[in-house]
């Protein structure tokens, strides 16, 4: 899979990074809600990258597809979240960040099915 996914598999270990390391403390506030558009952002791109790597490969059954741009981002943003709850004593789960997580992973669906093609010039039917 690293052969043909080397930059979303990059996208996820970053993410892993991101979420499981301290935060600095800072005098500095975001603004309210701040971070739940930091954590769509991170799981559009990422899911953009993994359609985009996937448009590149050879056509695949659509359930490989669902569940390479769908399912997984959703299970492994759960996985973070549990695991910063009870793996970690310098972060904690915040089930928002799930659902601003799941907010990224379907945004991405529409970038997949319909802008990622037409910038690879793949023609629809061959997904």
């Amino acid at each position: 899979m690293s052969r043909y996914y080397p930059l979303s598999l990059f996208c996820v270990l970053l993410i892993w990074v991101l979420c499981l390391i301290p935060v600095p403390e800072t005098d500095v506030k975001p603004p309210l809600g701040f971070d739940k558009l930091v954590h769509t952002v991170m799981y559009l791109g990422t899911c953009s990258v993994i359609w985009w790597e996937h448009h590149r490969q050879p056509a695949s059954g659509k359930w490989r597809t669902a569940l390479i741009t769908f399912f997984l981002p959703i299970l492994m943003s759960g996985a973070i979240e549990l695991v910063q709850e009870y793996a970690t004593s310098t972060r904690s789960g915040d089930w928002w960040d799930m659902a601003a997580n799941t907010l990224g992973v379907l945004l991405a669906v529409p970038v997949g099915c319909f802008i990622v093609p037409k910038l690879s010039g793949r023609r629809k039917g061959q997904s």
